[in-house]
């Protein structure tokens, strides 16, 4: 059923736009979220979440906006836990390229008329262009997030021990990169108000996150390499410098 053969049958008979193809792929991630968050093993009382919870809990993760009605960190297990967090990554990544890098993986591609919808999604020139752009956003979401959650981890090592550490770091990096707002704590991030390190960790991912990864691609296309102090504003798209600009002001007004 998963083969990229398979799917792309099956949107090719579904004859499913990009618009459809979308609200498709969203409620297809938000029932299976569900149903896997109403596993017995997926709460810490063994019963599973209630349908309504699950439904809400898998509807706020794919679609990142991190309301809850349950505490994350106490009512799920490790399993329920990382349901929402791979609902957090698909839907902070996007639903199409994620399903796009799940085709490339398996040294597919998809039919000329997929190629063309989420190439409209993407708005990208160039089908090669799509697949390069794909493969950077998910590579480079993975990097950032590695990069934060091992700051992260040095930072509460002391305080929890290495696997608690590594564990938390890695669910506050993706939620914040995802810009989600998801937390493992019951009083979410205000015991770290004053803590530079994590609150500089934090609101890098989540400007980093939210500018997204074509204006990301951009500038570093601009810099010749990785050097900032070597960006050509000249090259730069309206988009990104409106990007830009909108975001600096915003945060500092």
């Amino acid at each position: 059923f998963f083969r990229a053969e398979a799917i792309a049958e099956f949107l090719r008979l579904a004859h499913l736009n990009p618009a459809r193809l979308l609200l498709f792929t969203f409620f297809g991630g938000i029932l299976a979220g569900t149903l896997l968050l109403m596993l017995p093993a997926a709460t810490t009382d063994r019963g599973g979440a209630a349908f309504i919870d699950a439904l809400f809990t898998s509807t706020s993760a794919i679609c990142v906006t991190g309301l809850a009605v349950k505490d994350t960190g106490t009512f799920f297990t490790g399993f329920g836990q990382v349901v929402i967090l791979a609902l957090v990554q698909i839907g902070g990544l996007g639903i199409i390229t994620f399903s796009t890098l799940y085709t490339i993986l398996l040294g597919r591609r998809l039919g000329w008329r997929q190629e063309a919808h989420v190439r409209d999604i993407m708005e990208t020139q160039s089908v090669p262009k799509m697949y390069t752009l794909i493969v950077g956003i998910v590579t480079g979401t993975l990097l950032f997030e590695l990069v934060g959650s091992i700051i992260l981890t040095l930072r509460l090592l002391p305080e929890m021990g290495l696997l608690p550490a590594a564990k938390s770091a890695v669910f506050h990096c993706v939620s914040a990169f995802c810009n989600a707002g998801f937390s493992l704590f019951p009083d979410n991030l205000i015991r770290y108000a004053g803590d530079i390190w994590v609150n500089a960790v934090i609101m890098i991912l989540i400007t980093l996150g939210g500018i997204g990864f074509v204006v990301i691609d951009d500038i570093k296309s601009s810099m010749g390499g990785w050097n900032p102090f070597r960006i050509r504003w000249s090259r730069l798209t309206v988009h990104t410098r409106l990007v830009l600009i909108t975001s600096f002001w915003l945060t500092i007004i």
